[in-house]
C-alpha cells in the first residue's frame, strides 16, 4: 500500500500530489455452515487485499472445516494480519 504519485495540473506547479491508501481496520466474518470455503475466504480475502486485518469465526455446525482452516491460516499468514477464532456460538455473541 504504497503512495502513489499523481500528475499535477501546470497551474499548480511546483506542488505535487499523491494518493495515499490507508487501511480501515478489523473486519470480523463470521461465516456460515454452508458453502464453508466460499462464504468464508470471499470477504476475508477482499478485506485483506483492502489493507485490513481480518477476524474469521467459522460455524460450530463444521468444526472440521473450522481446525483445518485454522491449521492452514495458521502456518502461512502473520497472526496480526489473519487470525481463526473457533468455538461455539458464545464466541460469536458480543
Amino acid at each position: 500500500m504504497r503512495d502513489e504519485p499523481r500528475c499535477v495540473d501546470l497551474s499548480l506547479k511546483p506542488g505535487s500530489a499523491w494518493v495515499r491508501y490507508e487501511p480501515l481496520g478489523v473486519i470480523g466474518v463470521i461465516a456460515p455452515w454452508n458453502y464453508p470455503l466460499f462464504l468464508t475466504l470471499g470477504p476475508a480475502l477482499d478485506a485483506l487485499a483492502a489493507g485490513n486485518r481480518v477476524l474469521i469465526k467459522p460455524s460450530e455446525s463444521s468444526p472440521a472445516f473450522a481446525a483445518l482452516l485454522a491449521r492452514l491460516v495458521a502456518e502461512r499468514f502473520d497472526a496480526d494480519r489473519l487470525t481463526i477464532v473457533t468455538g461455539g456460538v458464545e464466541v460469536a455473541q458480543a
